[in-house]
């Protein structure tokens, strides 16, 4: 048996969710890509279909009890859009997904200040406690003291729900 055999998503909305909170839910990241070492991929088209999905959910009524069963499922009338690609192998479908991806027309370097001071995150000090508070009282210790910034990087839960994007305002009241 395979790994993936042994793994299992039940049937739930297609969006970010905190993963750490609850094991149970898919994770922060959501790319619409599967790819098997067999070489094969299925990769979920972009539109504006609202989906469920599941892996290996057992609890379905035509749940197969063998092998690694994906289930994409439009929830609205949106048609759900599939590429099902055959590689040589699963570099080869690699390859071929990578080639797929956007990427700048010209090169674009990173801001010279990123490369000259230092980045300073809240993780070293409040890992996921941070709030408006401590985060604008961590950077003025960093300021008075004179060390060189370029960036503070507000580290793990400063948003209710992962990939959310938007600040908890119970945390952050004023985040502007």
């Amino acid at each position: 048996r395979w790994p993936s055999s042994l793994g299992r998503i039940v049937t739930q909305p297609w969006r970010s969710n905190d993963m750490l909170g609850d094991r149970s839910k898919i994770g922060s990241l959501l790319d619409g890509i599967w790819l098997t070492s067999s070489g094969v991929s299925v990769c979920l088209l972009p539109n504006r279909a609202a989906l469920d999905l599941s892996f290996n959910d057992r609890d379905l009524p035509d749940a197969s009890q063998e092998g690694c069963v994906l289930r994409l499922r439009s929830t609205g009338e949106e048609l759900v859009n599939l590429e099902l690609r055959v590689s040589d192998d699963v570099r080869a479908a690699h390859r071929q997904l990578a080639s797929r991806l956007e990427r700048p027309t010209a090169p674009q370097p990173p801001a010279l200040e990123l490369m000259r001071a230092p980045i300073w995150s809240t993780w070293a000090r409040y890992k996921m406690a941070v709030d408006q508070v401590s985060v604008e009282g961590y950077a003025s210790e960093i300021a008075a003291a004179g060390f060189p910034r370029s960036q503070l990087e507000i580290d793990d839960k400063w948003c209710a729900h992962y990939g959310d994007f938007s600040f908890d305002s119970a945390k952050f009241p004023d985040p502007a």
